[in-house]
C-alpha cells in the first residue's frame, strides 16, 4: 500500500470517528474496507513518534475534523 493510500484510509477513519460512530460500527467499517486495519496500526505507530512529519499530519487531520488525538487513539485501540 502506498503512503497516499494509507493517508486516504486514515482520513476516512478519522471522518468516521468524527461522526461519533459507535465502536461496533467502526469495527464493521474496518472489516469491510481493505487497508483499514493497517491504517489503525499506522495510527499507533505515528502516535508513538509524536515529533515526526507524519505525526504532525495526523494531528492536523484530527484538528480539521474537530476530534482530539486522544479520541482517535482510543477508538483505534478499541478497533485493534
Amino acid at each position: 500500500m502506498t503512503k497516499q493510500q494509507q493517508r486516504d484510509n486514515i482520513g476516512k477513519l478519522i471522518k468516521k470517528i468524527a461522526g461519533r460512530t459507535s465502536t461496533e460500527v467502526l469495527i464493521a467499517f474496518v472489516a469491510d474496507n481493505f487497508g483499514m486495519l493497517s491504517a489503525c496500526r499506522e495510527i499507533h505507530e505515528l502516535l508513538a513518534t509524536p515529533d515526526s512529519t507524519e505525526s504532525e499530519w495526523l494531528k492536523k487531520q484530527c484538528h480539521k475534523s474537530h476530534i482530539s488525538i486522544q479520541l482517535l487513539q482510543s477508538e483505534s485501540e478499541r478497533i485493534l
